[in-house]
């Protein structure tokens, strides 16, 4: 069985969206059930939000590629 690139770009631009999604909510909850103690916690919020900027543009680009 063999998939479009459309079919393949939709399941990717779906699952990047959910994965960026994640990634904030992680920014967003983390820091109300655990304090920020030390430089460590610091760094896994920033790594969240970077992934979670990255995936976001990921996504960006799925959707533009499909409108073509």
């Amino acid at each position: 069985m063999k998939f479009s690139k459309t079919a393949w770009l939709k399941a990717f631009s779906g699952l990047s969206v959910n994965l960026s999604a994640a990634w904030f909510g992680a920014v967003l909850v983390f820091p109300n059930f655990s304090s920020i103690n030390n430089y460590a916690d610091a760094l896994v919020l920033f790594y969240n939000l970077v992934f979670g900027t990255l995936f976001l543009m990921l996504t960006a680009l799925f959707e533009r590629s499909l409108e073509k």
